[in-house]
């Protein structure tokens, strides 16, 4: 899945807010009070992400091998550290109704 995303990331902007708008974000609590916040990018929102995996899936159950492009590699910089940009409601509206996952969903299902 790193190398999939490592190839839509090379084909478009690379800002992560851009791919994964929305965080998943856990509180620890101990004796009423919060020792630790952790946040997850929620990869499910990566628009082109279901429709790469799909047809990972369907050439494997071709030709029995996953083969990835020269681009699929996981870039150098996600090594680094991540500072949170956020995004504006227009950007942000237009990743919600891209229809995408609709797309998606079709092709998932089309499987035996």
């Amino acid at each position: 899945m790193d190398r999939v995303f490592g190839g839509i990331w090379a084909e478009s902007e690379k800002r992560i807010e851009s791919h994964c708008p929305f965080l998943k974000i856990k509180l620890e609590e101990t004796n009423d009070r919060i020792t630790g916040l952790h946040a997850q990018r929620d990869i499910e929102h990566i628009g082109p992400m279901p429709e790469r995996l799909a047809d990972k899936i369907a050439d494997f159950l071709q030709t029995g091998t996953i083969t990835y492009s020269k681009n699929e590699t996981i870039p150098q910089e996600w090594n680094n550290g991540w500072q949170p940009v956020g995004l504006d409601e227009t950007e942000m509206m237009a990743k919600l109704t891209s229809g995408r996952i609709t797309s998606a969903r079709k092709q998932w299902q089309a499987f035996p």
